[in-house]
């Protein structure tokens, strides 16, 4: 029992080290709009994450495509919003102070519901199946939760219904929970990713969508895009560490800009989603990425977008992607079986931060393997030292 508060101390002398240096987070709701916000579905939370050398601003847009917007600019620069600009879809109506040094950026483009006939679990938009498409823009955005958790932590959660052209379409509930940190730590919730302070961490659920078709599932279309010179982007799917924040689940998969350049960008998220609120490995699906493709004139999709606020007449010049994202596996029962799927990732400017054990499983390996020796060497050091004073002894009894 001694050992547990050298333990603690341990832990206290080393998390900055682990950590890293910590951002300072300032959050905004709507901000600057006041009275021009009343009345109208949507939001946007603007996170100033503050460090010594840079800010990385997270822009959550739910007033047309849900956007998650991260730029990295020089301190204390600070980022405005022409309102009336922006709910007209106009250009510009982004600005920041100082011009941010990268932008990366993740559009929630298109929700799908598709008959899976063929028990494939993959989405194919060029195949001729049946099939609802949703545009995000289309959901009708509110928030439910808008807290500061503590200075480590920003967190805001909405709910998006979708009733169809008429609004009459059955429909579910779309909630989606956005966090941005101060910094690198695993996330407190299942599947725990490991994000940096330059992350902002989404995570969509699904609950009680339709199931119009006898095979329902659910499929997403996300678009990319950045500022770095080479449009391409790498897709790579890893193992990870095994450790004590998600065991069995084994293989991480990323998005990467590939400009071997100071700014880069990436997605990130575990294999697996899940069927249940319960999220354990027994109620996780697969999750299948498609190979991205350039988007053309995206300024003619993207114009209710924060990206068509931002980059304006210059959007069709920046580089972008779309990924079709599937969620199901073979044989699972399909979506109706739960009427329930959660999916969580990490968007992020930089390098995804590498797995480690914790430093608390370090410790106690550390401490149990380390006593033991210590034992062992203590204990041969003792009985050496017996031998030769008894060798000693003999000498000196034989003079």
């Amino acid at each position: 029992m001694r050992l547990i508060p050298v333990v603690f101390i341990l832990i206290s002398l080393f998390s900055p080290y682990i950590l890293g240096f910590k951002r300072k987070l300032v959050q905004r709701l709507n901000p600057d709009c006041g009275q021009k916000c009343l009345g109208i579905p949507g939001a946007l939370v603007h996170v100033a994450a503050s460090g010594p050398n840079d800010t990385i601003h997270h822009v959550w847009d739910f007033f047309g495509k849900p956007t998650v917007f991260l730029a990295s600019t020089p301190p204390n620069t600070s980022f405005t919003i022409d309102w009336d600009k922006f709910f007209e879809e106009k250009a510009d109506s982004w600005k920041f102070s100082v011009d941010p040094d990268y932008v990366f950026a993740f559009v929630l483009d298109k929700l799908v519901e598709y008959d899976d006939f063929n028990n494939t679990a993959v989405y194919d938009p060029s195949t001729s199946g049946q099939r609802t498409i949703m545009p995000a823009e289309s959901f009708s955005w509110s928030i439910i939760e808008n807290t500061e958790v503590d200075e480590n932590e920003v967190t805001t959660v909405l709910n998006g219904t979708y009733g169809g052209a008429n609004k009459t379409e059955p429909s579910g509930h779309v909630i989606v929970k956005l966090s941005a940190y101060s910094n690198k730590q695993h996330g407190n919730f299942t599947p725990h990713l490991y994000h940096t302070n330059n992350d902002t961490q989404i995570d969509i659920v699904l609950d009680k969508m339709p199931s119009r078709y006898n095979h329902s599932r659910y499929a997403c279309e996300i678009a990319v895009f950045n500022t770095n010179e080479d449009p391409s982007l790498q897709q790579i799917r890893r193992r990870k560490l095994d450790d004590e924040h998600s065991p069995g689940l084994f293989h991480l998969t990323e998005v990467l800009t590939t400009d071997a350049e100071r700014y880069r960008g990436y997605i990130e998220w575990r294999s697996a989603a899940f069927t249940s609120p319960n999220r354990a490995t027994v109620n996780s699906t697969d999750i299948t990425d498609s190979k991205a493709v350039k988007i053309s004139k995206p300024t003619e999709s993207f114009r209710s977008s924060g990206v068509y606020a931002y980059f304006g007449k210059e959007l069709d010049n920046t580089p972008a992607n779309n990924i079709v994202i599937s969620f199901g596996t073979v044989g699972d029962g399909y979506y109706k079986l739960t009427n329930f799927l959660s999916w969580t990732a990490l968007v992020g400017i930089g390098i995804p931060a590498e797995e480690n054990f914790s430093l608390l499983v370090l410790l106690v390996l550390g401490i149990g393997l380390g006593i033991p020796a210590i034992l062992v060497i203590i204990s041969m050091g003792c009985i050496v030292s017996r031998r030769i004073n008894r060798t000693r002894d003999s000498l000196l009894a034989g003079h």
